[in-house]
């Protein structure tokens, strides 16, 4: 078969397709021979690598004629009776909200070109009671990318566990009811807003944390991303990372911060006990409770430690010294070599 041949065939099979989709298909097609010979491909090897033309028409799922009365979205797949949800979404972005009902949809939707669907391969299966959604590239297509590609998944309330992983996609997450929330990120960042877990464990290479107005003990994990969590409920916050600021505003009884370098502020209501570990990083921390006081300790080398409380002004004189405000009710242990702290205490 011939060049010619082939985008004929296609014309052909595209005979039900809405006609400005058929324009920018059949260009593009164009296209892909055009680079594929100026790559020394010949007409045999490029269509190999695409195959057969009824085979590439059903992966694209592409738009009928308009007709007057529109269709429902045919991109959209409804799954019963799930209770966990996994995600592997490669570069595409996430998008996880709840359903409006009890039934559990998947919809994958493309921005950019048509062809770019051709660029990797989605497998939506049901397991049981769990739904397994992965993206795999597939290299046939020399234009193709698959970074217009977004995963937008609606949870039935049935849903407890939800796990995501993105190699450099952005992950979006918001108003869910679960047991746990599980994101892995390389690069991409993580938004989550009003998600109610039992816990939330995230993990990012150099992506970037943001939640507000969620529920739930918290450990996040990361190499330089930043982490920004506004609003937060939680009866247990632990937050990790090398060069990443750490930032927490909330009501949370015990939080721990673990850093090398990365700068943060906390601000927290309720707090019993708070234990920052960092080589570098500065912190400024305020807490409530003025009125059953606080014990700081720090351990550092060269690091300052100075509270501010309705009793006064204080500040360690050497840098291994503790603070003791009235009861010292308000445990906050610190650990640095070079470290700057600022604690104020309020009602």
């Amino acid at each position: 078969m011939t060049k010619n041949e082939y985008l004929e065939a296609l014309e052909r099979a595209l005979h039900n397709t809405d006609d400005d989709a058929k324009a920018e298909l059949i260009s593009d097609f164009e296209e892909h021979f055009a680079v594929g010979k100026a790559n020394g491909r010949t007409d045999d090897d490029i269509i190999a690598s695409l195959g057969l033309v009824e085979d590439l028409i059903a992966a694209l799922d592409l738009p009928p004629k308009k007709m007057s009365t529109p269709k429902p979205d045919s991109n959209a797949q409804t799954f019963a009776g799930i209770t966990s949800v996994e995600v592997d979404s490669l570069h595409a972005e996430v998008s996880v909200t709840a359903s409006n009902d009890e039934w559990t949809r998947v919809r994958l939707k493309s921005d950019g070109k048509l062809v770019d669907k051709l660029a990797y391969s989605t497998e939506v299966v049901q397991r049981g009671q769990t739904l397994s959604i992965k993206v795999e590239p597939i290299k046939r297509f020399f234009l193709s990318s698959a970074s217009d590609l977004t995963i937008e998944v609606a949870i039935a309330s049935t849903v407890q566990q939800v796990r995501l992983e993105s190699a450099s996609g952005d992950v979006h997450v918001a108003d869910l009811a679960l047991q746990q929330l599980n994101v892995r990120s390389a690069s991409g960042d993580v938004h989550a807003h009003r998600v109610n877990a039992h816990r939330l464990d995230g993990t990012t290479a150099s992506g970037d944390f943001h939640l507000e107005g969620c529920r739930g003990e918290l450990a996040i994990n990361t190499a330089s991303g930043g982490v920004f969590a506004k609003l937060h409920e939680a009866t247990q916050v632990q937050m990790r990372s090398a060069s990443g600021d750490l930032n927490f505003e909330g009501r949370c009884p015990n939080v721990s911060i673990n850093t090398a370098s990365g700068d943060g502020r906390l601000d927290v209501i309720g707090a019993d006990q708070i234990t920052i570990h960092t080589v570098s990083g500065d912190f400024d921390i305020d807490v409530d409770r003025a009125n059953e006081g606080l014990s700081a300790v720090m351990k550092s080398v060269s690091g300052d430690l100075v509270v501010r409380s309705p009793e006064g002004t204080f500040q360690a004189d050497r840098h291994h010294d503790a603070i003791t405000i009235k009861g010292g009710a308000v445990r906050i242990n610190l650990k640095s070599v070079s470290a700057d702290f600022k604690i104020h205490q309020h009602h």
